[in-house]
């Protein structure tokens, strides 16, 4: 079997090492992020691993609602109180728009996860993506940890390096932290909404 072997390096510092072949059901990734990744979902042919290489931070998947709600709960983000369940909830934040200059740089909190959204908000701070941390859970991967992501789980790649092997596929679903196109709506039918526990 030939394999296809290719560095690629993208103008915002996200940097892969690329194995790859047609007849390949696979792919394998090094990850270097120095920028924050997308909020993003691949599909069924492609669910992912990731291992550490050095100290990691990523978000993976939905916090249980009652937790997302407390944390909401110190934001000036009324409407977000109300929903019904994580689809409401994500629908609900995505539609916010330019608001979240006011509500992430001016009103929150200075703590995690608080601080992280304020973060995102420098670098993006007309997008309500911003507000991931509130909505998914953090984890901190030291060298050697690994997080299974199943397809259609959001994920946003924060810092760190890491070992990706996925489904050989590249699609993407975007719905925010990029100048890529994005698919707000493709993004909320198709999101897996059961809260995430790590594997």
């Amino acid at each position: 079997m030939i394999i296809e072997k290719k560095i690629v390096k993208y103008d915002w510092g996200f940097e892969e090492w690329i194995e790859s072949a047609a007849d390949c059901p696979y792919m394998t990734k090094y990850i270097t992020i120095e920028k924050p990744t997308s909020l993003q979902i691949h599909p069924s042919c492609k669910p992912e691993t990731i291992t550490a290489l050095t100290d990691t931070t990523v978000l993976v998947g939905f916090r249980e609602l009652s937790e997302a709600r407390e944390l909401f709960e110190k934001t000036d983000i009324q409407m977000i109180h109300n929903a019904i369940g994580l689809l409401s909830l994500i629908s609900g934040i995505l539609g916010l728009g330019s608001k979240i200059k006011h509500y992430v740089i001016e009103n929150m909190p200075n703590e995690m996860p608080y601080s992280m959204c304020k973060y995102l908000a420098k670098l993006w701070p007309l997008d309500a993506a911003a507000l991931a941390p509130l909505f998914l859970n953090i984890y901190n991967l030291k060298e050697g940890q690994s997080l299974y992501i199943p397809p259609y789980t959001p994920h946003v790649f924060i810092k760190g390096k890491v070992l990706e092997c996925s489904g050989n596929s590249n699609i993407t679903i975007r719905a925010g932290l990029t100048k890529k196109p994005k698919d707000v709506k493709m993004f909320i039918n198709k999101v897996d909404t059961t809260p995430y526990q790590s594997k």
